[in-house]
């Protein structure tokens, strides 16, 4: 049996403005990293147990089960932090602060069970 308890501290939330040269969006940093905060503290609980079963004197079968995120806990880990929609254009982005499009979330629950074959 194990457990693992992961915490981390929250992201820094900074303002991208476009690149009036480049035209390129959310690459000229405004105010400072983190100027605008951080996201919360987040943190998992992992289980993991397993059981070994002789089938003969040298081979084995061994039965796990791992769980992860034991609570569920779902906190925010990345926010759109670009201010605006496209390049070259000072148009306001309406999901500004708003939960990302990649991975903005921790994973929920999820368990994994295998079963091993040792000789």
């Amino acid at each position: 049996m194990g457990t693992t308890v992961r915490v981390q501290s929250g992201t820094p939330i900074s303002t991208f403005a476009n690149h009036p040269a480049y035209q390129n969006a959310g690459e000229v940093p405004l105010g400072g990293r983190g100027a605008l905060g951080r996201t919360p503290f987040s943190g998992t609980v992992d289980l993991h147990a397993d059981y070994p079963w002789a089938i003969t004197e040298k081979s084995k079968l061994r039965f796990a089960a791992d769980l992860f995120n034991v609570s569920n806990s779902k906190p925010v880990f990345m926010v759109d932090q670009n201010r605006d929609i496209s390049a070259g254009a000072a148009n306001s982005n309406p999901d500004f602060r708003k939960p990302g499009n990649v991975l903005p979330y921790q994973l929920p629950f999820y368990a994994r069970f295998s079963v091993r074959w040792e000789f």
